[in-house]
């Protein structure tokens, strides 16, 4: 089963983020200690203020899955699509109008239930022109 979830991501990653596509429409979720744990996958892309979105937990090793980080966002995956709003420099993640997610300008993903910092982000590819 996780061998057709890294297929999927793969053809998912492939197909959102080709050699001639420059918007940005996906991050990475990192942990706290920066090991790679998945993916946000945006739409449209974070050029809008809003819109919808999936997580894909992917973590670089499997006892990640088992980490307070994977269980929170492959809590979310589960749940299955959100929508998403930008306000100023906070992209916030919601469900039938309960927020699920914060990720900050500084890199920071955050619980809004707990108010904590469960881990971080970054741009999946360089926003140069």
């Amino acid at each position: 089963m996780k061998s057709f979830a890294i297929l999927l991501t793969c053809f998912v990653t492939l197909t959102m983020t080709s050699a001639t596509e420059k918007k940005q429409n996906s991050i990475v979720i990192e942990t706290l200690s920066g090991e790679h744990l998945g993916f946000t996958f945006f739409h449209p892309d974070l050029e809008e203020n809003s819109g919808n979105c999936i997580f894909m937990v992917l973590p670089v090793r499997a006892e990640l899955f088992d980490s307070k980080e994977g269980k929170f966002f492959e809590k979310l995956k589960d749940m299955g699509e959100f929508q998403w709003s930008r306000i100023e420099e906070t992209i916030t993640i919601s469900m039938k109008g309960k927020k699920r997610l914060l990720i900050t300008k500084e890199g920071h993903a955050i619980d809004p239930a707990t108010e904590a910092v469960i881990g971080n982000w970054k741009l999946t590819k360089d926003k140069k022109e």
